[in-house]
């Protein structure tokens, strides 16, 4: 069965309640037979408490209708059938087993069926059909055909024995009590409940013709938002009479004026837009289309490697959208993205344009802002009208990179697009001609910074592919920024590993000095035997172990002293001397401080500080974690 069709039937069964619960209260009056359930045979499971949306129950809550018919409010379910079902919570073990038998003939033979059920009442089973096809299942009964008899009873019993929750006393009782109908009246009610069938079946399909015409509109309206997304951000000069058609079919009242880029934060900040793929992209749409509904004229799309775009129009109430307008849909999304998925995202928010021609623009400043700021909405700075040439902007672009000023490059290449629109426009050659120099120019950067020119060989055929297959300044703009990212990425990469591999190198110097020491160890020694800076070995090293290189001596010193205080021949000035510490008292409390007992403590009694132990042992992890080539 149709959700959406589902959803449809059940909100005209909302409005048109009253209808419906005035039929059910006639046909009680009619009948005498007092419960009817509505029941879906697809997609739900077994049992009418599970599943009916509309019973003689709710019908009886409305004392105006249960007048006009001349009937008291009440409980329509028997008593009896209350006990059997524990009131519902025993149902799919008791009666679910007869209706669902039941349900499975009527869809075979697509008729009614008068039935008697395993605990000995009759029940009705009326098809609802559409097409030929059984939607759901009106059921109506819980009465008896012939007055109860005690060997009528005895039978009952026998069939509930397995059944713990069953009273048999109070069962007895309410048996007897059940109505007695004879088989006119059984008849009458069947082709009642059989009239209001065909109703309920005519009214289906009148609305599973709707659900389509529902989803035809829809995806047409996706699609168009998809073409009209390419067209504006490509900027190729087509007939904007064919744009504005197809913002109207996209749902817009006016043409968008803005760009708002909605992408995952991943780590590093790499491969942003291609997240979405694992990360459920098609429900975080859903959910930001869901939004642009609530705002109005905006409307989402997702385009691969880019993110979801929301392209954004003039309000319908106040014109022009203001830019705190803009910020408020973009934190409406971040929040609802958050709360509904658990999922980080940002949000960049581009300027508006008064050119609905020059969209591309705006997403290049919503693509900026997401490049400039950590925040969640990240909103556009105007782009600076220095005089600087586009040379210039590229090679600076090459002096971060050997600068290893990641962010920084980052921001700078998400902006050279829109100086590129500004100095060539829509000239697809010179705009593929610059951006191919632009990218020579950071692989040779990079390659200088020791990145393997297969790899930076590679990334620049890759780019001159997408170049020459690009038709539009956007797609050649879009393989530049892919590429570029692409370059800085191994950088990065490379970086971090000289990082692990200085970290490791430092690491080792200190174990074989402790080792084979005694004498003191600073960190000016080993920097310079690595062949960097102090300073910059201990942001090296704190970065990549998480512990500041004196805390790491200090830690293997108090290894090895603990070592050698557990040897009776040794003597607490031996070993704080053994350990580079010229001063035995200074020993004990640096000793103390990391163990929490003083050596002739820790000799007496070493495992008094689980504490401190696992303290070290987590340590321990940590440190052998960061070694190149440890499982993470």
């Amino acid at each position: 069965m149709d959700s959406r069709a589902r959803e449809l039937f059940l909100e005209w069964l909302g409005q048109d309640l009253e209808f419906i619960q005035f039929v059910f209260l006639l046909l009680k009056r009619a009948c005498g037979i007092r419960n009817i359930d509505l029941v879906w045979t697809q997609g739900e499971p077994t049992g009418r408490l599970a599943n009916r949306h509309l019973t003689l129950s709710e019908a009886l809550q409305a004392p105006v209708l249960s007048s006009l018919v001349g009937l008291e409010e009440g409980s329509p379910d028997p008593a009896y059938c209350r006990l059997i079902n524990d009131c519902g919570r025993k149902e799919s073990i008791t009666c679910a087993i007869s209706d669902k038998a039941a349900e499975e003939r009527v869809r075979r033979s697509g008729r009614s069926e008068a039935y008697e059920c395993r605990f000995g009442l009759v029940d009705i089973a009326v098809p609802v059909l559409c097409n030929g096809k059984q939607v759901a299942v009106l059921y109506a009964g819980q009465v008896h055909r012939r007055p109860p008899t005690k060997e009528s009873f005895v039978q009952i019993a026998e069939r509930v024995a397995g059944l713990d929750h069953i009273d048999l006393a109070a069962l007895e009782k309410a048996y007897y009590a059940v109505p007695v109908v004879d088989e006119g009246e059984i008849r009458r009610t069947t082709q009642l409940l059989e009239v209001f069938a065909r109703y309920l079946g005519n009214s289906w399909a009148r609305l599973e013709e709707l659900v389509q015409a529902h989803r035809r509109k829809a995806r047409e309206s996706e699609l168009a938002a998809r073409e009209l997304a390419y067209v504006a951000l490509e900027g190729a000069g087509s007939d904007w009479g064919v744009t504005k058609e197809l913002a109207l079919q996209a749902g817009f009242t006016s043409e968008p004026d803005r760009v708002l880029v909605v992408r995952p934060v991943v780590e590093n900040g790499r491969d942003a837009a291609r997240a979405f793929s694992e990360l459920g992209w098609a429900s975080v749409i859903r959910t930001v289309e869901e939004v642009c509904e609530e705002y109005g004229n905006a409307a989402a799309v997702y385009m691969r490697c880019k993110g979801i775009l929301v392209l954004l129009g003039e309000s319908r109430a106040a014109g022009l959208r203001s830019d705190s307008e803009a910020l408020r849909l973009a934190r409406r999304i971040h929040e609802r993205i958050g709360d509904r998925h658990h999922l980080e995202v940002r949000v960049g928010v581009g300027g508006a344009v008064e050119d609905r021609r020059s969209l591309r623009r705006s997403y290049q400043e919503a693509c900026m802002a997401l490049a400039a700021s950590s925040q969640g909405v990240a909103y556009h700075q105007p782009v600076n009208g220095s005089g600087e040439t586009l040379a210039a902007l590229s090679e600076e672009i090459c002096r971060m990179v050997a600068a290893r000023q990641f962010d920084d490059a980052r921001l700078a290449i998400a902006g050279l697009p829109v100086r590129v629109d500004q100095r060539f426009g829509d000239d697809v050659a010179r705009q593929r001609s610059f951006f191919t120099w632009a990218l020579s120019g950071m692989a040779a950067a990079a390659h200088k910074l020791g990145v393997d020119a297969a790899t930076l060989s590679l990334l620049r055929r890759q780019a001159a592919a997408e170049f020459d297959a690009a038709a539009a300044p956007f797609e050649v703009q879009t393989a530049y920024l892919e590429a570029a990212n692409e370059v800085l990425d191994e950088v990065h990469r490379l970086e971090n590993g000289r990082a692990a591999s200085i970290a490791e190198r430092a690491r080792r110097a200190v174990d074989h000095s402790i080792e084979h020491g005694p004498r003191t160890i600073s960190i000016r020694e080993v920097a310079a035997s690595l062949g960097i800076s102090a300073s910059h070995l201990s942001r090296t090293f704190r970065k990549v172990t998480g512990t500041t290189f004196e805390r790491y001596v200090t830690e293997k010193r108090m290894e090895l002293a603990k070592r050698l205080l557990l040897d009776p021949r040794n003597n607490v000035t031996q070993v704080a001397e053994r350990c580079g510490f010229s001063d035995p008292s200074y020993f004990a409390r640096v000793f103390r401080k990391v163990t929490g007992l003083s050596p002739r403590e820790y000799c007496r009694d070493p495992g008094r500080a689980p504490a401190q132990r696992l303290a070290r042992e987590a340590f321990a992890r940590r440190v052998e974690r960061t070694r190149p080539g440890a499982r993470r």
